[in-house]
């Protein structure tokens, strides 16, 4: 293999990310059969063995001790962590992940240093950056959903040394953040009296064994931990701003109307009850108003405001353990900007109005203290009973959540370090749960400071303000790196030739956001910067106080130089190249094989009814792309169809990638299918006619529902009446046509004795009751009375439960339709039309007559016989050389025009690289119309799937349509 990047072919060395998958939940599961079998604690001790297909490369070059970057991508790009996350746990991590002590505590602290305005000011510019750095990790997060995220993203967009440093020093913000978020939950109980008394190392032990406890369970023990407690906390912030309120407007127990007084500069009433809370406040102590401590009070706020937002990255990180992150991403990263103003933004003004910054209580303890936490002191302030002991409840759960967090995100964070050679090789170890469970040890190991608490109040206080130093200024580092980081990835994605379309997701606020975002971390440091050195009241102030405040607000600042100094000197890293950035490792590359991967494994946690679209009216529902089986049956019918041992295996796939809907109608075998949000279901649909292969894919289908024990009831099958059929000598087509031919007499049209004669025929053959029976075309020889009255018989007699039209006039349907409906027969719930980018006439009259009415809208040949799923010229298929109905029906009226559509079709194809096929298709459901698609491999019904992923723009299909004339009606 090339050591250079850009010199390899991505399928063929493997290298794209499309087998990510594989790294994750299928990986495991021959080790997970093996640990099904024997006694519990033997499986129990075999989930600690090292995961099986761990990489155990390494990062270094074999040779001058440089750093291998290429090395470094694939082991993160390969990692043998667990992908068991799911969506909601994403969109909860994402919304509920970061509300923790930041929000509920320390915000009390930041509103005494700045007062109410530089509250809001401060936590809005974070709110911003952190808006556009998360946009800036989502982008990158979805097509390198690798193990490490940001840290490996540093080091392959900007610098290894970088990467190191930034790798150390997340890892180091959640090794000290748990034991300082167990302590704090250990001082937060003591708001209760009773559990004051017990002593705070039993707490700290509880605490301590509970999140280390849930981290041992996997990334699912975690995912499924933070769902819960992000509830609660969303739940609990909502509840807060609606209690907010109603204070704010007078109606608590104590206190009127409040509305902006705490706003007023020293606008405190006598009666405020902080004044009776608390023996520190004396009447007319407590100062109000917009600022306190002018410029400096803000800048002071910004390092709270991002304390408070940390763990809003983690959603990235999470992305390596996710089952479908190019669904699932996205939507949780689009969450995040109504966290910031919901839950923070919203929740702090109405905090700010209750409670004003000249409130001792605010002070608290230290940033740990709970009974500091704003909102339990605007409900004391309230005299509401029970209520600040829930609000306690909240805070204890939110602390124990960042807990949580901390473990996973320095454990993660640690083996990614390790894969690349950035921390010992040991905290790599996956083990066949697919937990870096050496990792975890290590993080539960750092945790054990907790037990500082254990020497006093004045030894706790000094070790958990050092431990807050290291992460407070962490978080600035790490989102600046995320905003450098990809607008270097943009860089070299531009230079190397790539377009944007190519972005399974693209950040919403583009590079200039991420330009945005590294300004303000450059303007949060040097504010931070500026108040570490002149803090508030410093000229009151000793030099070794100065030097002691410096350090404690900007430590983490000398450990990111002090680890990437020494490593790019000694490892003499590269500042990385745009155009020789690697960007194939590991990259998820938008083709069908993942596409209907993720699609599957979105589906199964899909309900039902979500997986099938409703057919018209009706309530008969079906998959959005049905597979048509006229090319299953016999080559004695046509030359170009399949015969039945190749048939079958078709069946099998389609029906296992959600094409639930099959029909037969006029060729030889065809599926349809249906999928769920966009994707493949679970009702098939199958389509048959007595016509094609003279009925032999009405046996095919029935022989798959039996051999491949496809259950009944999740396929809907269609089938067809009009023509004869010669299952013996298997007749081409076109003698199968009159009706005047000898032998054929009342085996053709739809006469009441061949509508009751071939439904039975085709039950037999199928060996079950047909869904949708479909008139083939329209017999005009036949009174409308008697067609609609056998009809609506074969569906009263069980043989069949809905009926369906194929290609006619559209008042030809109209009169049909009034005949039933006259009589209180049953109608049709669906029409069969020809409809495809290269014949769109029946938009004149047929499908605005279908929707006002009602009908469902299944065209046939939605590929114009596969015209349009190869360019123009190319007509190397058995298909083109002897289908005659494709030399008349196409061919023959071919013209300029068409040449025209079937090229710009080849255009949008390859910009977005998908087939052709899967373009033409998502033109039909961007109709809102569900194709039936004769699907001859399972690479076509691939594409097919694929359709119902991608997503035609506007703009696409505008393109597309626009060579387009009026054409004489063909059928």
């Amino acid at each position: 293999m090339s050591t250079n990047p850009l010199d390899r072919d991505p399928e063929k060395d493997g290298i794209y990310d499309i087998s990510a998958p594989k790294n994750g939940d299928n990986q495991h599961v021959i080790a997970n059969e093996e640990q099904q079998k024997g006694p519990i604690f033997t499986r129990l001790a075999d989930s600690f063995r090292r995961e099986t297909n761990a990489n155990t490369t390494h990062a270094f070059k074999a040779e001058g001790g440089g750093f291998d970057h290429e090395g470094a991508a694939q082991r993160t790009a390969n990692s043998g962590l667990a992908r068991k996350l799911k969506g909601r746990h994403l969109q909860m991590i994402a919304i509920g992940g970061s509300i923790g002590t930041g929000l509920f505590v320390t915000s009390g602290a930041a509103l005494s240093r700045g007062g109410p305005a530089s509250l809001i000011i401060a936590y809005g510019v974070i709110g911003i950056m952190l808006f556009c750095t998360v946009q800036a990790l989502g982008e990158l997060a979805v097509i390198f959903p690798v193990a490490g995220s940001f840290s490996a993203y540093s080091t392959r967009f900007i610098d290894p040394a970088w990467g190191f440093a930034m790798g150390w020093n997340y890892a180091m913000q959640w090794l000290v953040v748990l034991p300082l978020e167990i302590v704090a939950a250990s001082i937060t109980v003591s708001f209760w009296p009773g559990a004051a008394d017990t002593n705070s190392a039993a707490w700290v032990t509880i605490f301590f064994v509970l999140i280390v406890s849930i981290n041992l369970f996997g990334v699912r023990g975690y995912g499924e931990a933070e769902f819960v407690f992000s509830i609660i906390k969303v739940i609990a912030v909502i509840g807060f701003i609606i209690l907010g309120i109603v204070l704010n407007c007078g109606g608590g127990p104590v206190g009127g109307y409040i509305g902006n007084r705490y706003w007023k500069t020293d606008n405190v009433p006598a009666d405020y009850q902080g004044y009776t809370q608390s023996t520190k406040n004396l009447p007319g102590s407590i100062h109000s108003g917009p600022f306190n401590n002018g410029f400096k009070g803000l800048c002071s706020v910004f390092v709270t405001a991002a304390f408070s937002f940390a763990g809003t990255e983690l959603v990235g990180l999470a992305a390596a353990e996710a089952g479908n992150p190019r669904k699932t991403l996205p939507t949780a990263i689009k969450q995040v900007f109504w966290r910031i103003c919901l839950f923070y933004m919203v929740a702090l003004t109405v905090v700010s109005l209750l409670v004003p910054y000249g409130d001792s209580r605010l002070l608290g303890t230290g940033s740990t203290d709970a009974k500091a936490s704003p909102f339990v002191i605007a409900i004391e302030n309230a005299s509401i009973p029970v209520l600040p002991s829930i609000m306690n409840v909240v805070v204890l759960i939110s602390v124990l959540s960042v807990g949580n967090s901390a473990v996973y995100g320095s454990s993660r964070t640690l083996a990614a370090l390790a894969e690349q050679n950035q921390a010992p090789r040991i905290l790599a170890y996956i083990d066949r749960k697919g937990r870096p469970i050496v990792a975890i040890g290590v993080s539960s190991v750092i945790g054990l400071l907790c037990y500082v608490v254990a020497g006093g109040p004045k030894t706790s206080s000094t070790a958990l303000n050092w431990l807050y130093s290291l992460s407070g200024l962490s978080s600035i580092f790490t989102w600046g790196s995320i905003c450098l980081a990809h607008i270097r990835f943009r860089s070299a994605w531009k230079k190397q030739g790539h377009s944007l379309d190519e972005l399974a997701f693209r950040s919403q606020v583009g590079v200039y956001g991420s330009w945005l975002g590294f300004l303000l971390n450059c303007i949060v440091l040097i504010a931070q910067f500026w108040t570490a050195v002149w803090p508030i009241g410093w000229r009151d102030m000793t030099s070794k106080a100065i030097a002691e405040n410096f350090f404690l607000a900007y430590l983490a600042a000398p450990v990111v130089l002090f680890c990437y100094f020494p490593y790019k000197i000694y490892f003499k890293t590269p500042f990385m190249r745009t155009d020789r950035m690697d960007l194939v490792t590991g990259r998820r590359a938008l083709d069908t094989a993942e596409l209907i991967e993720e699609e599957m494994l979105e589906k199964r946690a899909w309900p039902k009814w979500k997986k099938a679209y409703r057919l018209g009216d009706s309530g008969l529902y079906i998959s959005k792309i049905i597979l048509g089986t006229a090319s299953y049956g016999s080559s004695k019918w046509q030359d170009w169809v399949l015969n039945e041992e190749e048939a079958l295996p078709l069946f099998e796939h389609a029906f296992k990638v959600g094409i639930n809907t099959w029909d037969t109608v006029r060729a030889p075998y065809v599926l349809r299918l249906i999928s769920p949000m966009g994707l493949v279901a679970n009702y098939r649909l199958l389509n048959q006619a007595d016509a094609y292969s003279n009925g032999r894919s009405e046996e095919i289908i029935g022989k798959a529902l039996k051999i491949y024990d496809i259950p009944r009831s999740d396929v809907v099958i269609l089938t067809k009446v009009f023509y004869a059929n010669d299952p013996v000598n298997q007749s081409p087509i076109s003698e199968l046509m009159t009706k005047d031919k000898q032998g054929l007499v009342n085996r053709v049209g739809l006469s009441r004795k061949h509508i009751f004669d071939a439904v039975e025929a085709s039950c037999k053959r199928l060996g079950t009751y047909i869904d949708v029976l479909q008139i083939h075309r329209l017999d005009r020889e036949t009174p409308a009375r008697e067609i609609m009255k056998a009809l609506n018989d074969v569906v009263e007699s069980g043989q069949v439960r809905y009926l369906g039209a194929s290609s006619m006039a559209c008042w030809e349907f109209q009169k049909l339709q009034n005949v039933a409906e006259t009589n209180g027969w049953h109608k049709f719930i669906s029409m069969q039309n020809y409809y495809n980018i290269m014949y769109r006439e029946e938009e004149r009259e047929m499908i605005p007559y279908c929707r006002d009415s009602g009908v469902g809208i299944i065209p046939w040949s939605p590929l114009a016989r596969g015209v349009l799923a190869h360019p123009w010229t190319e007509r190397r298929s058995k298909r083109e050389q002897t289908d005659k109905l494709l030399a008349s029906l196409v061919r023959g009226r071919g013209s300029e025009v068409d040449e025209a559509l079937v090229g710009r079709v080849a255009e949008i194809a390859k910009k977005h690289r998908v087939a052709m096929a899967t373009v033409a298709l998502s033109w039909c459901l961007k109709k809102e119309v569900y194709p039936i698609s004769g699907l001859n491999s399972k690479e076509r019904i691939d594409e097919a799937v694929s359709s119902v992923s991608f997503k035609l723009s506007d703009e696409d299909a505008t393109y597309i349509e626009e060579p387009y004339v009026p054409k004489e009606i063909a059928y």
